[in-house]
């Protein structure tokens, strides 16, 4: 699920309490969140939880192949795409997704480089449960596989309730999937005196052997608070766990105070508690990053705008015990007069009806531990007015130590949409890689969209767009026209195959509007200790799909994705 920072006006779509939950928990969200309601049910396991399900197992060219054996007559999307290689084997890949022809997760397992994939459901905490946001990790040090999730209900009434922060291990390498371990409680639904719904949470694993902290897995997420259904607050939680995922440390808010926090929707002070999109990372020294958007700097709101988010960092230098207060990093322009509106009253893109945050990502180059930060929003597009239009631009800084930040910079000149950015740096060259979706300028620049990979090093402009070419052994991205296809040539970091080819084709969605579609397939990288999944735009994703108000935000292109 995808709620961002609360505070914008009915025209938005994201209206302080006017939805019920805001712009993504709300009417909007539970409409195309109940497919999961209507999937085939599954018998409950003796301690009452929903024990994991294999699906089928898929062979075929690493490079390009489509992993998902789901139900054709439920026509159900699979969106949100995640994958983390194995640290200690390179072979051994676990991807994940949102999966609506179940009420769960979807995994992905293979341990030959991509060549066979077993895959199935994931656990939930119950048959009634719902699974969101899958975001694994693997620990080198136990073994374990951490898949982080989000387990919710509905009421007879349809309203989401007792949204919980659950991680299921696996200790065969992601082939089954153990009873959920709640981390943080969900209470309540809109019609009672108090809820805490927990929402978009991310888990990384410390794989750096130099880090006194070797082995650590940390796990962030925003807790919203409503009281009689009035929004209250949406802080920065935080957990770890030493043991592979078996136990956690007490949950504690992370998100601190800061002189940049001026807008309180409860009372006065400068506690930043209006967040959303938290993404951990982590240094080779051990020390924890986590960025998340705000929406409470109003200084940076223009006149006759509110809640233009800003970007922060907040940092802990011994394993999560503690935090420093966050750092501002950058403003965005993406407030009330900056998007269009799609049908469902949501941020979009002009032309579009797909639902698009500005969220972005955090990664740590692995061996100097200098911070980049990718994000995108409308300031090089008309903003600031009753009828905007978009011209999304990426836009990446960075920083030594997180404490102070370059300017952000535009990571392509390209004149066309870009948006669900994910960076990455290379271990080897110390390159750095942004991963986007663009439009793609054919003729049909409104309907069609196709991702692109800018690359450089530091210091130097990254550049990006279909134009560009690299050559070996560097990622080139090949010319966007001709045939129908567009063409990606990828030579992984990692998985030591180069050559590989990734085609997407377009295809008619059931409205007539065009989008991409295409196989799936593994880039090894380091996204967030992690790493990349070029996957299918899926019916969730395109562009006048019946379930396209239902996208979640996180770009098919996901590697922590970032989504």
């Amino acid at each position: 699920m995808c709620v961002p920072a609360p505070g914008w006006d009915d025209r938005s779509g994201r209206g302080k309490a006017r939805f019920r939950f805001i712009w993504g928990i709300g009417e909007v969200f539970l409409r195309h969140r109940q497919l999961k309601v209507l999937a085939p049910n599954a018998a409950a396991a003796p301690g009452g939880f929903l024990p994991s399900s294999r699906e089928c197992t898929v062979r075929g060219a690493s490079d390009n192949l489509n992993l998902d054996c789901d139900d054709p007559e439920f026509e159900s999307p699979n969106n949100e795409p995640h994958i983390i290689v194995d640290p200690v084997d390179s072979e051994h890949m676990i991807a994940s997704s949102n999966d609506y022809e179940s009420c769960c997760d979807e995994f992905y397992t293979t341990f030959d480089g991509g060549r066979t994939w077993k895959t199935g459901d994931m656990s939930a905490e119950s048959p009634s449960s719902i699974g969101s946001d899958p975001v694994t990790a693997i620990d080198p040090v136990s073994g374990n596989a951490i898949h982080s999730s989000l387990n919710f209900e509905f009421t007879e009434e349809g309203l989401a309730t007792n949204g919980d922060v659950v991680v299921s291990l696996s200790k065969d390498g992601g082939l089954t999937w153990d009873e959920p371990i709640v981390v943080q409680d969900g209470i309540g639904d809109d019609d009672d005196p108090v809820q805490l719904f927990n929402d978009k949470q991310w888990v990384v694993t410390d794989t750096n052997r130099d880090s006194p902290f070797y082995g650590r897995t940390y796990l962030t997420w925003s807790r919203f608070r409503f009281e009689s259904g009035a929004y209250i607050e949406s802080p920065i939680w935080e957990s770890h766990s030493d043991d592979g995922g078996e136990t956690w440390s007490d949950p504690q808010e992370i998100s601190g105070s800061s002189p940049a926090c001026t807008y309180q929707e409860q009372g006065g002070g400068h506690d930043c508690d209006e967040d959303q999109g938290s993404v951990p990372a982590v240094a080779p020294d051990g020390t924890v990053y986590v960025s998340f958007q705000n929406a409470q700097h109003e200084a940076a709101w223009e006149s006759g705008e509110q809640f233009e988010d800003q970007y922060m960092v907040a940092r802990s230098e011994d394993g999560g015990a503690t935090w420093g207060n966050p750092v501002h990093v950058a403003d965005l322009e993406d407030g009330t007069r900056d998007f269009p509106l799609n049908v469902d009253e949501s941020q979009t893109l002009t032309g579009y009806q797909i639902r698009v945050p500005t969220f972005g990502h955090l990664a740590v180059d692995p061996s100097n531990g200098r911070l980049y930060l990718v994000f995108m929003d409308n300031r090089a597009g008309r903003h600031d007015v009753a009828r905007p239009v978009t011209d999304t631009t990426v836009y990446i800084t960075s920083s030594a130590n997180g404490t102070k930040w370059t300017r952000p910079t535009a990571v392509t000149n390209r004149a066309t949409d870009q948006w669900f950015p994910s960076v990455d740096v290379n271990p080897v060259t110390g390159e750095v890689g942004v991963l986007y979706h663009d439009r793609i300028e054919d003729g049909l620049r409104d309907r069609l969209y196709g991702t692109t990979l800018a690359e450089g090093r530091p210091g130097m402009e990254i550049h990006g767009g279909c134009q560009r070419r690299l050559a070996p052994p560097q990622l080139a991205v090949l010319p966007c026209r001709g045939g129908g296809l567009l063409e990606v040539r990828l030579f992984p970091w990692g998985l030591h195959q180069p050559g590989l080819r990734q085609r997407r084709q377009r295809e008619r969605s059931v409205d007539g509007h065009a989008s991409l579609r295409g196989p799936a397939r593994a880039w090894r990288n380091r996204l967030h200790g992690e790493h990349l999944l070029l996957a299918p735009l899926g019916e969730g994703n395109e562009p006048g799909s019946a379930v396209e108000a239902s996208a979640e935000g996180g770009a098919p292109v996901i590697g922590a994705p970032p989504r």
